[in-house]
């Protein structure tokens, strides 16, 4: 039996979506991303995702909202069962993950404040630009192949959206949909400009370690993506965080 929602912030910043009774069979870890997953907003677009695969699969769901980076720490540890949103793409030969079909994409971009020429990338820049980017994001190796640029590891995207702004660096490398509410709105009434294509792109999934429960909860929970892609419904909860995988 489905329960109502409840959340429960704790004195570690951990925020807890709980879908469904005290005891739950599949344990979430993610990241709080504003405007994209927000326990605050229950029509973010993440949340009412997860919300329709909590209701197409048995058991329930409990996910745990870390600030940044947090819930990949957690996950490696083995202390949730999976991740989300997630990619096990690095790691396909590895027998113990499980993740679900894509429901998303997420993709790379350089920003800044002014345009980008259509041509633009690094190996072609004639400048040593300063970046920043979210410690915890390779965006593929990307960010371990920055040199020689000067390079900036943050916390999270807000303190990298925040140097831009102040001019403290030239280019944030960062994630769509992740940034797409500080790449709109972290620039006064100006919205960053960023690269014409994407730099890299990953898919987006639920990631899990393999055990009975998250076989079963996988099946499932492909399902149900399948069925919100063929009817549209997907899209239409994503909006424009929606991202063709």
């Amino acid at each position: 039996m489905k329960y109502p929602m409840w959340i429960l912030l704790s004195t570690f910043l951990l925020i807890k979506l709980s879908i469904g009774i005290a005891h739950a069979d599949i344990n979430i870890a993610s990241d709080n991303i504003p405007g994209i997953l927000d326990l605050n907003d229950k029509q973010s677009p993440y949340y009412r995702f997860i919300q329709q695969v909590n209701l197409a699969t048995d058991g329930d769901i409990v996910i745990d909202v870390f600030p940044p980076r947090r819930a990949g720490n957690v996950f490696n540890k083995k202390t949730a069962d999976c991740h989300f949103p997630a990619s096990a793409d690095h790691a396909p030969s590895d027998p113990d993950l499980l993740q679900t079909i894509p429901f998303n994409a997420a993709n790379a971009h350089f920003f800044a404040k002014q345009p980008f020429k259509p041509s633009f990338t690094l190996k072609t820049a004639d400048v040593r630009f300063r970046i920043a980017f979210r410690r915890g994001n390779s965006f593929g190796g990307l960010s371990a192949n920055l040199d020689p640029h000067q390079q900036f590891g943050v916390n999270n995207i807000d303190q990298a959206f925040g140097m831009l702004k102040k001019d403290r660096v030239d280019l944030v490398l960062a994630y769509l949909p992740d940034a797409q509410e500080l790449a709109t709105k972290g620039n006064g009434d100006k919205s960053f400009y960023k690269t014409p294509q994407p730099v890299y792109v990953q898919t987006e999934h639920i990631v899990c370690y393999r055990s009975k429960e998250t076989e079963i909860f996988i099946e499932q929970a492909n399902q149900a993506i399948k069925q919100l892609k063929e009817s549209g419904k997907l899209r239409k909860i994503l909006g424009n965080a929606y991202l063709a995988p």
